[in-house]
């Protein structure tokens, strides 16, 4: 609501530096995106140093936590030693990355995630249709067409679960990935950053099926957006990227 004539308004508050989202740069690959408590917790464990590597999301370049005010002034990170990290290096013999700190996971390898979860899908709901058939053979005896109808139901009902429960879990899970994506080192994250929930990964994948219905064209948008977003990237305000999610217990293993 605007403000009376002659009236001071206050300055919005700033906002804390520590609920914005930042990478965090490994050896061999880029981590996250971390919520700036997540940075700070895994600074007082001596997880990571001064010299390691982070980007906040939406930035174009690479920092040092000791170039972050808000990181720098943590009286952990000045007394910790100094702990180079070493990151990859580019052919032309700059920091891979530091002129975009996100990479964007373009056509090809996506079809290949996609290729790899219809295996694991199709594998998981043979066995459940198996098994599904004997026990309704069991219970019913020899089904005449009606038990046929309702064999044909429940294996249905079966193919719908494991499918939108593949996703859903996957998705939202401390991967951030199916296993095809994971297998092929790529994640889910929304556009702020922050994890994809199971609310969103559930409209991400209907918003997946719109993507094929118009003849494949959301996905062939991959090719051809900027940030390779499809079209159900684009409803449900997600983007597909390089690099593992993972969570923060696990950083310092990677970094030593």
């Amino acid at each position: 609501m605007p403000s009376e004539p002659g009236t001071t308004v206050a300055p919005a508050p700033p906002l804390n530096p520590f609920d914005d989202m930042w990478y965090v740069q490994g050896s061999t690959q880029t981590l996250g995106p971390y919520r700036g408590h997540d940075i700070k917790a895994m600074i007082e464990r001596g997880s990571i140093g001064a010299q390691t590597w982070i980007a906040k999301v939406g930035a174009s370049q690479w920092s040092t936590l000791a170039d972050v005010p808000a990181f720098a002034g943590l009286g952990a990170l000045r007394n910790a030693p100094v702990r180079p990290i070493a990151l990859p290096v580019s052919p032309h013999g700059t920091i891979a990355g530091t002129e975009r700190p996100v990479q964007y996971a373009g056509f090809w390898i996506r079809v290949a995630a996609y290729i790899i979860d219809q295996i694991a899908i199709s594998v998981v709901f043979m066995a459940v249709s198996f098994v599904i058939g004997i026990v309704f053979g069991i219970a019913a005896g020899r089904p005449g067409s009606d038990g046929a109808a309702v064999l044909t139901g429940l294996v249905l009902v079966a193919e719908l679960i494991i499918f939108v429960g593949y996703h859903m879990i996957s998705l939202s899970s401390r991967w951030q990935a199916t296993p095809g994506k994971r297998l092929c080192r790529i994640h889910v994250i929304r556009t702020d950053g922050r994890k994809v929930g199971p609310g969103l990964a559930l409209g991400r994948y209907l918003s997946w099926w719109l993507s094929a219905m118009i003849l494949y064209i959301g996905f062939i948008m991959i090719a051809f957006t900027d940030q390779k977003q499809g079209l159900h990237d684009m409803i449900c305000g997600t983007r597909v990227i390089y690099g593992k999610a993972e969570d923060d217990s696990q950083i310092a293993d990677i970094f030593s």
